[in-house]
């Protein structure tokens, strides 16, 4: 997670986990010593929790700005994409979680709110949401000790607590967006079919469309690539089976449309950080 800032204001970082990668969630705890400025552009979601007392605080997100006090609970959230400038008038403690745009979009899929759009804050609450970070911190600031499917689990909960509580459905349908009764029978394909070849002419069939236009108005409605979400779906079963126990990592593999083990393994990695080895002794 890179963390930026002039000189004299960089942070302390106490510790940084990232065990999901590109995927999912990193998280860090850092600190400033003393009054700090940051800005940027954030290039997936940025969720800033602050743990300390309260100090004076200048947000800006685009072209919105807010000026508050920032104690214990406070949060931020700034959408991939935007230009941010935070500065705090004096010493500040907590957490920064970056979150994958990508894995955002294919959790409010997963929930129905197909190209729903993540809320701006910058002096936010939400008290479920910082237990969360915080029982994730405690995770990596140990070591890991409850092994993958723990931080998973966490991860998982956390995406959907976002798209619950912090996710905007838009307010009308997306324009060349492929629309909802078509995108169930897409999901139902999908699931139907994991341990399969899936190809786009077979999706965009399913879905009433033009092969040709298929994957821009997937996207457009969805907020991934078709492959991607394949990919993501074929992900989700086989740690579903592997957590299982029934079958072995090659099986798993063949049900759910991976070429062999080492292809599974490849992605698992990608995804979860880990092994499927290590989700099948569910550690």
């Amino acid at each position: 997670m890179e963390l930026v800032g002039p000189a004299g204001s960089s942070p302390r970082i106490k510790m940084e986990t990232s065990p999901t990668k590109r995927y999912g969630v990193a998280l860090a705890r850092v600190s400033f010593a003393k009054a700090a400025s940051l800005a940027g552009t954030a290039t997936e979601h940025l969720l800033g929790i602050v743990l300390s007392d309260p100090v004076p605080t200048a947000h800006r997100i685009a072209d919105n700005r807010s000026q508050h006090p920032s104690g214990p609970g406070s949060l931020c959230v700034c959408p991939a994409g935007a230009d941010y400038v935070t500065e705090y008038d004096g010493p500040v403690d907590g957490i920064i979680l970056q979150i994958s745009a990508e894995c955002l979009a294919l959790a409010g899929a997963r929930l129905a709110q197909h190209g729903g759009q993540l809320i701006e804050q910058m002096d936010g609450r939400d008290g479920e949401l910082c237990r969360m970070a915080r029982e994730m911190e405690a995770e990596g600031a140990a070591g890991h000790p409850n092994g993958v499917l723990f931080w998973s689990s966490a991860v998982d909960d956390l995406l959907r607590r976002m798209v619950e509580r912090h996710y905007s459905a838009p307010a009308a349908p997306l324009r060349g967006a492929i629309d909802a009764r078509g995108l169930r029978r897409v999901e139902a394909f999908i699931q139907d079919h994991l341990a399969a070849p899936i190809d786009l002419a077979a999706l965009a069939a399913v879905a009433g469309c033009d092969r040709f236009h298929f994957a821009h108005r997937f996207r457009a409605a969805v907020g991934v690539s078709p492959y991607r979400y394949v990919v993501r779906r074929r992900l989700e079963q086989a740690r579903t089976l592997l957590l299982a126990g029934r079958q072995s990592i090659a099986d798993v593999a063949a049900a759910t449309g991976f070429s062999d083990q080492s292809h599974l393994t490849s992605w698992m990695r990608r995804v979860y950080g880990t092994t499927p080895k290590r989700f099948l002794s569910k550690g």
